[in-house]
């Protein structure tokens, strides 16, 4: 526009701004041409005067315009918004409020225009009211979170809301009221509660392994979180039995403690409760029906104790682990229609999350049962064994590892036919009981295995996984049966022969038919004296060897002269030699005196030398030799003879035992020599072994204290 002004050729121009409310609109620009004409001072303080008033008329268009497209954004935003909202003036009385916010209030919108907060909502004047104040008077907005109890008594029925609350300004900055956003969280708000509450519970039930601890705990978390009673009952063959119990009221737990904690279902069950039970299908009775409480009351619900616990809705859930019903867990509301859909699926997840719990803990105890199972099998004395359907070893314990001298790498997951060949030949001998009677009368079998025939007392019990078989090694009591039947046949031939000469000998000197010189007569006497004494002597050694098995045995200890009883024991030996024989002591002549039975260690060195002798049949040197040795005196009969393997070492010290069993050689004797010796020595503080090697002859040695 200054080019127009130019063209004007004007004498003078004058330019002043719009200004209104601090703020530059525009300006008012003036020109003149007439010759001479200058504008001054007063002009200039017109024009502002002008200015001032066009500034004010702009704006005032500019703020109406503003106002009328503000006003229309807010009706919009009132209307279409989903949460309430409301405008204050500075004495807390109502400007505007939108629909959502008056439904919530339950007043008509224009009903709210003038009021104040005491008047629309005197229940939250008290607590709304500071905080309203603090906006006006801070100008800084708030943030909160209310409830309202709507007046219900079962848990979770109040009202959640999250509020905003700011200040409303003027452009010049003054605030003039207050503006608030209120929506309703109570749905959030539940379903945050119940989230905590399902970790919470998960927490809880999975920080115990104890079933009925964990029942407990279910309990205490319903009550009083998602309802006002909680009953817990453990299904059994034909009803329930009630584990754990709670009530939010003190008084009405002691009612329900009153109640069975027993309930039958008898031969006519339920259908709303068997589904519960025993079909573990969850049920929903918003409000407690006749019909609920007649089938509860058929198993044994007290109907009068009931109504004193005042449950008027309820929840049944199942518990189930593994797909078997454990029980169910009953919920009760004081409040008719408290409970709904959203209940019961919260419901439901705790039971799932109680179960898992309980499964675990039911796991728990199985493995320990199986682990102190499997630990008594390490150390039980019995063989134990399991073969699969197949016949494939799946346990092998260590008693059953020694007895069959394989370990158990070596045999579990390998067929037992492959491992062991002669169990084939008597696996159909085993007795095998069924589960139902869990025992079978065990079959003593043999088994022979490569090296060696192990004689097995072994019974079998089948079940669904296999056949476990448990046995004992019987071996050496097949052994010692072996050795007390030869020792019967061993004892008849060695009685036998000394009565067939003593009566041989008898019957000859009783004939008068037959003339007898004084030296037969002599000799016939001779044979039975000494045979009489062969007889005695097999006798005694029965009877000494059934005395030191019973321990009445008794030894006189005392101090004994060594030598001399070995001298006697070489004099007696000597004077009846087999052929070929050479009898030999070998001692110094100052040997000590040692403690011992004179009696019992004479008899001692008689059964040594006598056995040295006897298995000496092709002749040689036998020696008793008497050594002194730190605080003991070590005897040692050594011979040349047959000699004994190194496996039979400890075995020839056993009762009945012959190396000799057959007499394939010729040596008799009962077997009881060797073990009379070992207990007398014993019995004397002393210790007896042997030194050997077949056909190098036998060193027996024995030690006894000195006096």
């Amino acid at each position: 526009h200054l080019d127009l002004y130019h063209a004007l050729d004007p004498s003078s121009y004058l330019v002043v701004p719009l200004v209104a409310r601090g703020r530059t609109l525009g300006t008012v620009s003036l020109g003149t041409g007439e010759s001479g004409r200058h504008y001054g001072p007063d002009d200039v303080a017109f024009m502002q005067a002008v200015a001032g008033r066009i500034a004010v008329a702009v704006e005032n268009a500019r703020l109406y315009t503003e106002a009328g497209e503000s006003l229309a954004l807010l009706d919009t935003l009132l209307v279409s918004a989903p949460v309430g909202i409301g405008f204050w003036d500075r004495e807390l009385r109502f400007v505007r409020v939108n629909d959502a916010l008056a439904a919530i209030n339950g007043l008509p919108p224009e009903e709210h225009v003038g009021k104040t907060l005491a008047e629309v909502v005197p229940g939250l004047a008290d607590r709304l009211e500071p905080m309203y104040r603090s906006v006006l008077e801070t100008g800084v907005p708030l943030v909160h979170q209310e409830s309202t109890d709507g007046g219900e008594i079962a848990p979770g029925s109040d009202r959640h809301w999250l509020s905003s609350y700011y200040p409303v300004h003027t452009e010049s900055g003054e605030t003039i009221g207050v503006g608030a956003v209120i929506m309703e969280i109570t749905d959030r708000k539940r379903a945050d509660d119940r989230l905590r509450l399902l970790a919470e519970a998960g927490e809880l039930f999975s920080s115990s392994l104890d079933r009925d601890e964990i029942f407990a705990r279910v309990a205490r978390v319903v009550v009083p979180r998602i309802a006002d009673a909680c009953n817990i009952f453990l299904a059994e063959d034909n009803g329930i039995v009630r584990v754990a119990y709670s009530h939010v009221d003190p008084e009405r737990e002691r009612i329900m403690a009153e109640m069975p904690s027993r309930y039958s279902f008898g031969r006519t069950r339920p259908a709303l409760l068997e589904q519960v039970v025993f079909g573990g299908q969850a049920m929903l009775a918003p409000t407690l029906t006749e019909e609920v409480v007649g089938a509860l009351e058929t198993i044994g619900l007290d109907r009068e104790l009931f109504a004193r616990v005042g449950s008027r809705s309820m929840i049944f859930v199942p518990f189930s682990s593994r797909g078997r019903t454990l029980g169910v867990m009953t919920l009760g509301s004081l409040v008719p229609g408290r409970f709904g859909e959203a209940d019961l699926e919260l419901a439901k997840e705790l039971a799932r999350r109680a179960s898992i719990a309980v499964d675990n803990a039911l796991l728990v105890d199985e493995l320990q049962a199986r682990a102190q199972a499997a630990q008594a099998l390490q150390f039980v004395a019995d063989g134990v064994f399991l073969l699969d359907s197949e016949g494939i070893v799946r346990l092998w314990n260590p008693a059953a590892a020694a007895m069959f001298g394989l370990l158990e790498p070596d045999v579990v997951g390998r067929r037992l036919t492959d491992v062991v060949p002669g169990w084939l030949d008597v696996e159909s001998l085993v007795p095998v009981a069924g589960p139902a009677s869990r025992s079978a009368r065990a079959e003593t079998v043999p088994v022979e295995l490569e090296d060696r025939e192990l004689w097995l007392s072994i019974s079998g019990v089948r079940f669904e996984e296999g056949i476990v078989y448990a046995f004992r090694d019987l071996t050496e009591e097949r052994a010692l049966e072996r050795i007390k039947s030869d020792f019967v046949s061993t004892v008849s031939h060695e009685l036998r022969t000394p009565l067939a000469a003593i009566y041989g000998a008898a019957m000859t000197l009783r004939r008068s038919d037959v003339p007898l010189s004084d030296d037969q007569r002599e000799g016939m006497l001779g044979v039975v004296s000494s045979e009489a004494e062969r007889l005695a002597r097999i006798v005694n050694d029965i009877l000494l060897a059934s005395r030191l098995d019973s321990d009445v045995v008794d030894v006189a200890i005392d101090s004994a002269d060594a030598l001399a009883l070995a001298k006697q024991v070489v004099a007696a030996a000597g004077a009846h030699l087999p052929p070929g024989i050479e009898l030999a002591l070998r001692a110094p002549e100052d040997l000590p005196p040692i403690s011992a039975d004179a009696d019992k260690l004479r008899q001692v060195l008689v059964n040594l030398v006598e056995n040295a002798i006897k298995y000496s049949p092709d002749g040689g040197l036998v020696e008793l030799e008497l050594t002194p040795v730190p605080g003991r005196m070590r005897f040692s009969v050594r011979d040349r003879g047959l000699g004994i393997p190194a496996s039979e070492h400890t075995r020839i010290f056993e009762k009945f035992y012959r190396l000799d069993p057959d007499l394939t050689r010729g040596v008799g004797g009962t077997g009881l020599g060797l073990y009379i010796c070992r207990e007398i020595v014993r019995r004397m503080e002393g210790r007896i072994w042997v030194e050997s090697r077949p056909g190098a002859g036998s060193t027996f040695t024995f030690e006894l204290p000195l006096a």
